[in-house]
Formats: structure tokens, C-alpha cells, sequence
């Protein structure tokens, strides 16, 4: 969705590329910990690369169709909201993580 509202190409790229990133992380960071096999890993792209070509297909059909219009005019109150939402998810997760996750680190 990012990269579908995105307008400038070179946005576009990295968004693709930063999550891609992030992704592969998430998968060794899972082999690492041990807490699973190469195996399941790769598993689990493979479904999530399936799942993203359903995805794509079925919004690329609807656009077709005409039953979606990509145009959204966004006003800055909901710019605000988005980029706020955005940074609580980020700031309840690493408080997740400190208190739950590592206690190390307190």
C-alpha cells in the first residue's frame, strides 16, 4: 500500500527495498535465535510470496474493473494522524520488548 500511494519512483524503490531488508533480518534473526529451521523460514516466504500475488492480482483486477480509485487527497490532519499512529505502534513495540522480550535491557 505504501509503494501504491507513494508518487515518486525513488520513494517507491526504497520503500521496496528497506522492507525487503527487513524481512530477510526477520528471517535469520529466527534462524539465529533458533527458534526455527531454514526450512520453515523459507516456507514462510514462499506463503508470503504467494499470498502478495494474490494480493497484487486481486487489486490490479479491481483497478481494472474500476472499483478502486488509487487518488486519495489526504489532508494534513490525517497526514498528522497516520505519522502519529505510526510512531505510537513503534513506541508501544520497543516498550513491548524491553519490558516482555529483553529484560536485559532495563
Amino acid at each position: 500500500m505504501a509503494i501504491r500511494f507513494s508518487r515518486d519512483f525513488s520513494r517507491q524503490i526504497r520503500i521496496l527495498v528497506i522492507t525487503s531488508f527487513l524481512a530477510i533480518l526477520i528471517g535469520l534473526s529466527r534462524i539465529v535465535l533458533n527458534e526455527h529451521y531454514l526450512s520453515d523460514v523459507l516456507g514462510g516466504y514462499l506463503a508470503g510470496a504467494l499470498w502478495l500475488t494474490v494480493a497484487i492480482s486481486v487489486t490490479e483486477w479491481l483497478k481494472v474493473k474500476g472499483k478502486i480509485n488509487w487518488q486519495i487527497n489526504w489532508s494534513n490532519a490525517q497526514i498528522y494522524q497516520v505519522w502519529l499512529s505510526i510512531v505510537a505502534v513503534l513506541i508501544g513495540a520497543l516498550i513491548y520488548a524491553n519490558v516482555y522480550q529483553f529484560p536485559i535491557l532495563l
